[in-house]
């Protein structure tokens, strides 16, 4: 259970994040420049490789079904996992929805 807290706050995180660097940034530099432009990717870079893959699956497959800007921040921080053993990565990639 304290697991599922853990992810709930960091999912309110993320998205107040994704939300203020849209107000503070605008739509055409998120879009355009990438939410690596106007957020702190590397730190939930960093918060997904201390999940299991299965955890931060389900996380950013949340954040991707949020709204198209939530795909778009969680296809950013997935591009920058590609790092992670390739049993991580694998299952972290099992399914249809996550993209690479």
């Amino acid at each position: 259970m304290e697991m599922k807290k853990e992810l709930d706050k960091l999912f309110t995180e993320i998205i107040e994040d994704m939300h203020y660097s849209l107000k503070e940034y605008g739509n055409y530099t998120f879009w355009d420049k990438g939410p690596q432009e106007v957020m702190d990717i590397d730190k939930w870079v960093s918060e997904m490789k201390d999940l299991s893959a299965n955890k931060a699956k389900e996380f950013l497959e949340k954040v991707y079904d949020y709204s198209k800007e939530g795909s778009k921040v969680a296809n950013c921080i997935i591009s920058d996992l590609e790092d992670m053993p390739d049993d991580w990565w694998d299952e972290l990639m099992s399914g249809e929805k996550l993209e690479y």
